[in-house]
């Protein structure tokens, strides 16, 4: 574990968690977040000390979210033409 991130965690959770919501919506912000927290917690303890020392981490944040809102969009354009599956069904 990351003592330096768990800390920041705790104190800007709230913080975070609205910004996923204003990014994505409530639907998909929990799920959002706790992606982007994994990556943290995954990278390197100093490179992560790093990043919140600067308020990078604040940039990664918003960054990886808006990227997981157009991964989003593009898996949703994808689907559109895809027939439903009652529609298959019923055939």
């Amino acid at each position: 574990m990351n003592p330096t991130l768990d800390r920041y965690v705790e104190e800007n959770y709230d913080r975070l968690m609205a910004a996923a919501v204003n990014i994505l919506g409530q639907d998909d912000a929990g799920d959002a977040l706790h992606t982007v927290l994994l990556k943290l917690y995954g990278m390197e303890s100093d490179r992560v000390a790093a990043m919140i020392e600067s308020d990078y981490v604040n940039y990664y944040f918003v960054r990886s979210l808006m990227n997981e809102r157009n991964d989003n969009a593009v898996y949703e354009k994808s689907r559109r033409n895809l027939p439903r599956y009652d529609d298959r069904c019923e055939q």
